[in-house]
């Protein structure tokens, strides 16, 4: 973390599988590659009190506070941030996309991320639970499907 600013988590002990993983990804291509994009912008990030929804390509830039002028050649799809009194997100979502599927890969997510918590809280040597304690609002922490599309002439085809 303190040279490269990410690190690789193994799933081994760990709330979330492979085959959670698998089914993510599954929703991510039936949002994405099934459904057409007139069905993710009905359900757009910014009319969304809790920013969820569809931040459709080329609309969102990941250091935009930094300077960064040039948009990010993805989508983003924001599931299941909450305020209170809400304990679940009640976001629409567009057709077939599985709610279930996302609210149970989010929660062993959640998990997960309480679990790196309370670890950098002992690298840091901050009291146990210093992190998590920050975190404990489920609905602060979202889950992102992100898509990179790649363009048609980086495939060998030309646009149209």
């Amino acid at each position: 973390l303190s040279s490269t600013g990410f690190l690789h988590l193994s799933l081994a002990n760990s709330p979330v599988t492979p085959a959670d993983v698998a089914k993510a990804f599954a929703i991510s291509s039936h949002l994405y590659d099934v459904l057409p994009l007139s069905e993710r912008l009905k359900f757009p990030r910014d009319e969304d009190a809790d920013f969820n929804g569809l931040a459709p390509l080329g609309t969102t830039a990941l250091n935009a506070e930094g300077g960064q002028t040039r948009a990010d050649w993805k989508e983003v799809y924001g599931y299941g941030r909450y305020a209170p009194p809400k304990t679940r997100s009640d976001q629409g979502l567009p057709e077939g996309v599985d709610r279930d599927g996302l609210e149970d890969f989010q929660t062993k997510c959640y998990e997960l991320m309480l679990m790196v918590l309370d670890k950098l809280s002992l690298a840091f040597k901050l009291p146990p639970g210093f992190f998590r304690e920050c975190h404990a609002q489920r609905g602060q922490s979202g889950l992102t499907l992100l898509n990179y599309p790649v363009p048609l002439d980086q495939l060998g085809q030309r646009s149209p």
